[in-house]
Parts: C-alpha cells; structure tokens; sequence
C-alpha cells in the first residue's frame, strides 16, 4: 500500500469544505469516507495518538451527516438511544435531563 493514487473528483467523490485547510494543518493521509475526502494522518498513527491524548486537535468531520428522527416515537427512540449511550458516561448522565428538555422544545 505504498503507491500513491490520484483520484478524479466528480458528483460521487469530493473533497470536504476544509480540505484546502487540512492540507495547510499537514494532513498527510487520506481515506474515503461518505464520498468525501477525509485527512486520516498528519504527523503518523503514534504521534497522532498521543498529540490527540496531550494537546488539543482538530480533524475534519464534514462527511459525518446529520439525522432528523422523526414521528410519534420519536422521543421514545431517542431516550432508548441517549440512555444507551449514557450508561458508561457521567457527562451524559449529569445533563439529560437538560438534553431531554431540549429535544421536547424541538
């Protein structure tokens, strides 16, 4: 896997909307991800890890899509969802009652 591939961008393939900015941050790796462009490298796996354990970074998530959840069910589902998630996170735990307040306003 160390050739270097050259892609065509077209309506099924693009680059993010920060792509020009991942490679001026030094992104060194791509994948692909939801058609998109993803940076996946910027200074090699280890020191990646550890720069994303001691420092702040930053990593372009445009290809990540949004959902609407939608219908008579719809809170149910999501407090199935958010509990789910939430059994293993204090974070979650302390705020649900506000994030459940805040999906009944929606």
């Amino acid at each position: 896997m160390d050739r270097h591939v050259n892609f065509t961008l077209s309506d099924r393939l693009r680059k993010s909307p920060y792509y020009e900015a991942t490679l001026k941050a030094g992104a060194k790796t791509f994948t692909l991800y939801n058609h998109m462009i993803m940076p996946t490298s910027y200074e090699g796996a280890e020191a990646d890890y550890w720069n994303l354990m001691n420092n702040v970074t930053m990593w372009d998530v445009a290809a990540e899509r949004q959902v609407e959840i939608i219908g008579g069910d719809a809170i149910s589902l999501l407090n199935i969802l958010l509990l789910e998630i939430s059994q293993n996170s204090k974070l979650v735990k302390e705020n649900m009652p506000l994030l459940l307040m805040k999906m009944v306003e929606l």
